[in-house]
């Protein structure tokens, strides 16, 4: 998943651009061989072992940030993205609306809330989601796009392309 990287200590590793040469890169079957302190660098693991295909290593790997930071509401957004990408539509609801608890005031959140709702075919519960999203943040790009997108399945297509045109 593309995830914002955000950051939340003030020392930290070097960072790095790729799985293959973060300076904590190790087998996550192994969690104990691996000495992370920062639930960030664990999301940015997990993001570079999804776009490498590496779903169940990603999902292992956010579940360990969460396990670093348990209340930390990015981490449960980052959990709730593998599980989307590995179309795991009922663990990814418990895991945003995990995220959603922590912080409702993540347009992101929001939008990945409507994502999940709309691969279920729930087309109002989408709706619904990507609009409170954008009371958040009238310009976020997910939450404009589910929005007309679930508009388009619900028969409302003038709506939805005037929604666009505003956006």
């Amino acid at each position: 998943p593309n995830m914002p990287l955000r950051t939340t200590a003030t020392q930290r590793p070097p960072r790095s651009n790729t799985f293959e040469d973060h300076p904590m890169a190790r087998p996550v079957a192994q969690p104990t061989g691996r000495e992370v302190h920062f639930a960030d660098d664990e999301i940015i693991v997990s993001n570079d072992q999804g776009r490498l295909k590496r779903g169940k290593d990603a999902t292992e790997t956010a579940k360990h940030a969460i396990t670093l930071a348990p209340d930390d509401a990015f981490c449960h957004y980052a959990l709730a993205s593998v599980y989307e990408d590995r179309n795991m539509i009922h663990e990814g609801l418990q895991a945003v609306g995990e995220a959603i608890n922590f912080d409702p005031t993540d347009a992101d959140a929001w939008g990945l809330l409507a994502s999940l709702r709309y691969d279920q075919a729930l087309w109002k519960e989408s709706l619904a989601a990507a609009e409170h999203g954008l009371s958040l943040d009238p310009d976020h790009v997910r939450c404009i796009n589910l929005r007309a997108m679930a508009m388009i399945k619900l028969g409302q297509a003038p709506h939805a392309e005037e929604s666009l045109r505003a956006a």
